[in-house]
Protein backbone atom coordinates (compact mmCIF):
# COMPACT_ATOMS: atom_id res chain seq x y z
CA UNK A 1 0.00 0.00 0.00
CA UNK A 2 2.83 2.78 1.28
CA UNK A 3 4.34 1.83 -2.13
CA UNK A 4 1.48 3.04 -4.07
CA UNK A 5 1.05 6.02 -1.97
CA UNK A 6 4.68 7.02 -2.14
CA UNK A 7 5.01 6.86 -6.18
CA UNK A 8 2.66 9.81 -6.27
CA UNK A 9 4.19 11.63 -3.51
CA UNK A 10 2.03 11.03 -0.56
CA UNK A 11 3.36 10.30 3.11
CA UNK A 12 2.35 10.45 6.43
CA UNK A 13 -1.15 9.82 5.63
CA UNK A 14 -3.70 8.03 7.76
CA UNK A 15 -4.66 4.76 5.89
CA UNK A 16 -7.85 3.01 7.12
CA UNK A 17 -8.39 -0.76 5.93
CA UNK A 18 -11.34 -2.23 7.51
CA UNK A 19 -14.60 -5.37 6.53
CA UNK A 20 -16.91 -2.97 7.65
CA UNK A 21 -16.11 -0.18 4.38
CA UNK A 22 -19.33 1.05 3.90
CA UNK A 23 -20.51 1.74 7.28
CA UNK A 24 -17.30 3.69 7.69
CA UNK A 25 -17.26 5.97 4.53
CA UNK A 26 -20.83 6.91 5.87
CA UNK A 27 -19.73 7.52 9.46
CA UNK A 28 -16.90 10.18 8.73
CA UNK A 29 -18.62 11.34 5.57
CA UNK A 30 -22.24 11.80 7.45
CA UNK A 31 -23.44 10.29 4.26
CA UNK A 32 -26.00 7.77 5.74
CA UNK A 33 -26.80 6.37 2.62
CA UNK A 34 -23.30 5.44 1.47
CA UNK A 35 -23.16 2.09 -0.42
CA UNK A 36 -20.23 0.33 -1.94
CA UNK A 37 -21.86 -1.67 -4.73
CA UNK A 38 -21.02 0.19 -7.74
CA UNK A 39 -23.15 -2.60 -10.28
CA UNK A 40 -20.31 -3.52 -11.74
CA UNK A 41 -18.11 -4.34 -8.49
CA UNK A 42 -17.49 -2.80 -4.96
CA UNK A 43 -15.38 -0.13 -4.22
CA UNK A 44 -11.91 -0.94 -3.61
CA UNK A 45 -11.20 2.35 -1.20
CA UNK A 46 -12.35 5.89 -0.73
CA UNK A 47 -10.39 8.86 0.27
CA UNK A 48 -12.09 11.13 2.87
CA UNK A 49 -11.38 14.68 3.35
CA UNK A 50 -11.31 16.26 7.05
CA UNK A 51 -10.73 18.76 9.37
CA UNK A 52 -7.48 17.39 10.46
CA UNK A 53 -6.56 16.08 6.99
CA UNK A 54 -7.07 13.29 4.24
CA UNK A 55 -8.05 9.24 5.49
CA UNK A 56 -7.67 6.66 2.56
CA UNK A 57 -10.34 4.28 3.48
CA UNK A 58 -9.87 1.06 1.78
CA UNK A 59 -12.01 -2.01 1.39
CA UNK A 60 -10.55 -4.91 2.79
CA UNK A 61 -13.52 -7.41 1.66
CA UNK A 62 -11.75 -6.46 -2.25
CA UNK A 63 -8.45 -7.17 -0.92
CA UNK A 64 -7.82 -10.94 -0.84
CA UNK A 65 -8.96 -10.89 -4.66
CA UNK A 66 -6.94 -8.68 -6.09
CA UNK A 67 -2.98 -8.90 -6.88
CA UNK A 68 -0.35 -7.29 -5.38
CA UNK A 69 -0.01 -4.87 -8.53
CA UNK A 70 -4.03 -3.98 -8.22
CA UNK A 71 -3.78 -3.33 -4.79
CA UNK A 72 -1.08 -0.90 -5.39
CA UNK A 73 -2.79 0.87 -8.15
CA UNK A 74 -5.91 1.25 -6.00
CA UNK A 75 -3.75 3.41 -3.44
CA UNK A 76 -1.79 5.41 -5.99
CA UNK A 77 -4.96 6.48 -7.34
CA UNK A 78 -6.29 7.16 -3.83
CA UNK A 79 -3.05 9.20 -3.47
CA UNK A 80 -4.21 11.46 -6.21
CA UNK A 81 -7.53 12.77 -4.29
CA UNK A 82 -5.04 13.14 -0.97
CA UNK A 83 -2.84 15.56 -3.54
CA UNK A 84 -6.12 17.74 -4.32
CA UNK A 85 -7.22 17.88 -0.59
CA UNK A 86 -4.13 18.79 0.32
CA UNK A 87 -3.55 22.28 -2.02
CA UNK A 88 -7.38 23.21 -1.14
CA UNK A 89 -7.70 25.08 -4.60
CA UNK A 90 -8.96 22.38 -7.03
CA UNK A 91 -12.31 21.79 -5.57
CA UNK A 92 -15.93 22.38 -6.60
CA UNK A 93 -17.42 23.92 -3.58
CA UNK A 94 -17.02 27.34 -3.49
CA UNK A 95 -17.03 27.84 -7.18
CA UNK A 96 -20.60 28.35 -7.88
CA UNK A 97 -21.05 31.50 -10.01
CA UNK A 98 -23.66 34.32 -8.76
CA UNK A 99 -25.30 33.74 -12.15
CA UNK A 100 -25.46 30.37 -12.33
CA UNK A 101 -28.60 28.37 -12.64
CA UNK A 102 -29.54 25.05 -10.25
CA UNK A 103 -29.35 23.09 -13.80
CA UNK A 104 -25.47 25.38 -14.91
CA UNK A 105 -24.23 24.38 -11.47
CA UNK A 106 -25.13 20.37 -11.71
CA UNK A 107 -23.26 20.04 -14.66
CA UNK A 108 -20.34 22.35 -13.70
CA UNK A 109 -20.20 19.51 -10.79
CA UNK A 110 -20.65 16.31 -13.22
CA UNK A 111 -17.62 18.22 -15.15
CA UNK A 112 -15.41 18.70 -12.37
CA UNK A 113 -16.00 15.01 -10.99
CA UNK A 114 -14.87 13.87 -14.08
CA UNK A 115 -12.28 15.79 -14.05
CA UNK A 116 -10.45 14.62 -11.10
CA UNK A 117 -10.65 11.38 -12.44
CA UNK A 118 -9.17 12.17 -15.66
CA UNK A 119 -6.54 14.09 -13.83
CA UNK A 120 -5.47 11.42 -11.30
CA UNK A 121 -5.44 8.95 -13.96
CA UNK A 122 -3.44 10.42 -16.21
CA UNK A 123 -1.21 10.98 -14.08
CA UNK A 124 -1.25 6.83 -12.92
CA UNK A 125 -0.85 6.49 -17.03
CA UNK A 126 2.68 8.73 -16.90
CA UNK A 127 3.92 6.79 -13.92
CA UNK A 128 3.58 3.32 -16.22
CA UNK A 129 0.43 2.13 -14.07
CA UNK A 130 -1.73 0.31 -16.38
CA UNK A 131 -5.27 1.46 -17.36
CA UNK A 132 -8.07 1.40 -15.12
CA UNK A 133 -10.41 -1.51 -15.45
CA UNK A 134 -13.53 -1.10 -17.58
CA UNK A 135 -11.80 0.94 -20.41
CA UNK A 136 -10.97 -2.63 -22.41
CA UNK A 137 -13.71 -2.48 -25.59
CA UNK A 138 -15.85 -5.49 -23.69
CA UNK A 139 -16.12 -2.76 -21.18
CA UNK A 140 -17.16 0.26 -22.78
CA UNK A 141 -19.56 -1.95 -25.56
CA UNK A 142 -21.35 -2.68 -22.43
CA UNK A 143 -21.07 0.24 -20.34
CA UNK A 144 -22.56 2.14 -24.19
CA UNK A 145 -25.41 -0.46 -24.24
CA UNK A 146 -26.15 0.42 -20.47
CA UNK A 147 -26.42 3.74 -21.61
CA UNK A 148 -28.84 3.56 -24.74
CA UNK A 149 -30.51 0.89 -22.51
CA UNK A 150 -30.79 4.05 -18.97
CA UNK A 151 -31.69 6.35 -21.76
CA UNK A 152 -34.72 4.87 -23.40
CA UNK A 153 -36.11 3.24 -19.96
CA UNK A 154 -36.10 7.18 -18.93
CA UNK A 155 -37.99 8.25 -21.83
CA UNK A 156 -40.78 5.57 -21.67
CA UNK A 157 -41.07 4.98 -18.04
CA UNK A 158 -44.67 6.69 -16.95
CA UNK A 159 -43.11 8.29 -14.45
CA UNK A 160 -41.10 10.38 -16.83
CA UNK A 161 -44.28 12.54 -17.27
CA UNK A 162 -42.73 14.33 -14.47
CA UNK A 163 -40.11 16.38 -16.14
CA UNK A 164 -37.99 16.40 -12.65
CA UNK A 165 -38.06 12.32 -12.97
CA UNK A 166 -36.86 12.74 -16.62
CA UNK A 167 -34.10 14.88 -15.89
CA UNK A 168 -33.01 13.13 -12.54
CA UNK A 169 -32.56 10.08 -14.62
CA UNK A 170 -30.73 11.37 -17.44
CA UNK A 171 -28.51 13.42 -15.25
CA UNK A 172 -27.61 9.58 -13.52
CA UNK A 173 -27.01 8.45 -16.85
CA UNK A 174 -24.62 11.39 -17.76
CA UNK A 175 -22.35 11.11 -14.77
CA UNK A 176 -21.69 7.43 -15.24
CA UNK A 177 -20.88 7.86 -18.92
CA UNK A 178 -18.46 11.59 -18.29
CA UNK A 179 -16.62 9.48 -15.65
CA UNK A 180 -16.40 6.43 -17.74
CA UNK A 181 -14.90 9.03 -21.08
CA UNK A 182 -12.70 10.27 -18.19
CA UNK A 183 -11.35 6.85 -17.66
CA UNK A 184 -11.06 6.48 -21.56
CA UNK A 185 -9.60 9.88 -22.12
CA UNK A 186 -6.98 9.73 -19.54
CA UNK A 187 -4.19 7.41 -21.33
CA UNK A 188 -4.49 9.18 -24.13
CA UNK A 189 -4.09 12.35 -22.71
CA UNK A 190 -0.71 10.86 -21.45
CA UNK A 191 0.37 10.26 -25.26
CA UNK A 192 -1.20 6.63 -24.95
CA UNK A 193 -3.05 4.61 -27.49
CA UNK A 194 -5.40 2.34 -25.39
CA UNK A 195 -8.93 2.28 -27.12
CA UNK A 196 -10.58 3.33 -30.16
CA UNK A 197 -14.14 2.90 -30.99
CA UNK A 198 -13.16 0.40 -34.37
CA UNK A 199 -12.69 -2.42 -31.56
CA UNK A 200 -16.57 -2.42 -30.67
CA UNK A 201 -19.00 -4.27 -32.23
CA UNK A 202 -21.07 -2.69 -35.14
CA UNK A 203 -24.00 -1.82 -32.61
CA UNK A 204 -21.41 -0.76 -29.76
CA UNK A 205 -20.22 1.49 -32.67
CA UNK A 206 -23.67 2.76 -33.56
CA UNK A 207 -23.73 3.89 -29.18
CA UNK A 208 -20.70 5.56 -29.72
CA UNK A 209 -21.41 7.43 -32.79
CA UNK A 210 -25.22 8.40 -31.37
CA UNK A 211 -23.77 9.21 -27.99
CA UNK A 212 -19.97 9.97 -27.87
CA UNK A 213 -18.82 11.12 -31.12
CA UNK A 214 -20.78 13.95 -31.99
CA UNK A 215 -18.37 16.18 -29.18
CA UNK A 216 -15.40 13.15 -28.42
CA UNK A 217 -12.79 15.80 -30.28
CA UNK A 218 -14.04 18.40 -28.53
CA UNK A 219 -13.81 16.61 -25.17
CA UNK A 220 -10.36 15.11 -25.72
CA UNK A 221 -9.09 18.22 -26.75
CA UNK A 222 -9.99 20.11 -23.52
CA UNK A 223 -9.23 17.27 -21.18
CA UNK A 224 -5.95 17.24 -22.41
CA UNK A 225 -5.42 20.70 -22.07
CA UNK A 226 -6.05 19.65 -18.37
CA UNK A 227 -2.19 18.94 -16.08
CA UNK A 228 -2.51 15.92 -14.74
CA UNK A 229 -3.30 15.88 -10.35
CA UNK A 230 0.59 16.17 -9.82
CA UNK A 231 0.75 19.74 -11.20
CA UNK A 232 -1.41 22.06 -9.07
CA UNK A 233 -4.08 24.33 -10.91
CA UNK A 234 -4.29 28.21 -9.76
CA UNK A 235 -7.52 29.01 -8.47
CA UNK A 236 -8.95 31.48 -11.63
CA UNK A 237 -7.87 29.11 -13.98
CA UNK A 238 -9.37 26.04 -12.34
CA UNK A 239 -12.76 28.16 -11.96
CA UNK A 240 -12.59 28.56 -15.90
CA UNK A 241 -11.70 24.52 -16.41
CA UNK A 242 -15.09 24.40 -14.41
CA UNK A 243 -17.18 26.51 -16.30
CA UNK A 244 -15.77 25.08 -19.29
CA UNK A 245 -16.43 22.03 -18.45
CA UNK A 246 -19.86 22.96 -17.56
CA UNK A 247 -20.85 23.46 -21.61
CA UNK A 248 -19.20 20.28 -22.71
CA UNK A 249 -21.09 18.42 -20.47
CA UNK A 250 -24.38 20.43 -21.53
CA UNK A 251 -23.29 19.06 -25.37
CA UNK A 252 -23.08 15.80 -24.26
CA UNK A 253 -26.67 16.02 -22.79
CA UNK A 254 -27.41 17.34 -26.10
CA UNK A 255 -25.75 14.30 -27.49
CA UNK A 256 -28.88 12.31 -25.41
CA UNK A 257 -31.07 14.31 -27.05
CA UNK A 258 -32.31 16.55 -24.25
CA UNK A 259 -31.67 20.23 -23.38
CA UNK A 260 -32.24 22.75 -20.46
CA UNK A 261 -33.83 25.84 -21.18
CA UNK A 262 -33.54 29.14 -18.39
CA UNK A 263 -36.72 30.72 -18.54
CA UNK A 264 -37.09 34.98 -18.51
CA UNK A 265 -38.26 34.59 -14.62
CA UNK A 266 -35.54 32.55 -13.85
CA UNK A 267 -36.94 29.31 -13.56
CA UNK A 268 -35.67 26.64 -16.26
CA UNK A 269 -37.00 24.13 -18.21
CA UNK A 270 -35.91 20.21 -19.77
CA UNK A 271 -36.58 19.65 -23.00
CA UNK A 272 -36.35 16.68 -25.50
CA UNK A 273 -34.55 17.75 -28.54
CA UNK A 274 -34.19 14.73 -30.77
CA UNK A 275 -37.02 12.98 -32.97
CA UNK A 276 -39.25 10.35 -32.31
CA UNK A 277 -36.98 8.31 -34.73
CA UNK A 278 -33.73 8.65 -33.15
CA UNK A 279 -35.67 7.07 -30.30
CA UNK A 280 -37.05 4.36 -32.05
CA UNK A 281 -33.81 3.45 -33.68
CA UNK A 282 -32.42 3.44 -29.80
CA UNK A 283 -34.84 1.48 -28.91
CA UNK A 284 -34.53 -1.12 -31.48
CA UNK A 285 -30.58 -1.18 -30.89
CA UNK A 286 -31.71 -1.84 -27.13
CA UNK A 287 -33.42 -4.51 -27.76
CA UNK A 288 -31.48 -6.05 -30.23
CA UNK A 289 -28.27 -6.06 -27.72
CA UNK A 290 -30.60 -7.39 -25.20
CA UNK A 291 -32.39 -9.97 -27.04
CA UNK A 292 -35.52 -8.65 -25.87
CA UNK A 293 -38.75 -8.02 -28.01
CA UNK A 294 -40.37 -4.07 -27.48
CA UNK A 295 -43.71 -3.65 -26.04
Amino acid sequence: MAQGLASMNVQDIHVVVTSNFAKTVAQMTGNTSYTADRGGGMVAAKTVSGPEGSVVVVNYDVLPSRPPADVQRILAHEGGHVLIDARSTEETSGNRDSTETDWEWCLKCLGAQAIVELRIERSLAELGYAAVEGTEPSSVEHSLLITNVEVVNAVIDPASDDPAHLQAALLTTLNHVTKMLAYIAAPLAAGQSIFSPALLSLEGRANWVDYVAPTWQQRTAFWSSIPSVTEPIPVRPWRTTLRDSAMLEQALLSNFGFAFSTLSDGRYGFYRTSSDDTFTQRLQRACKQTDTQPE
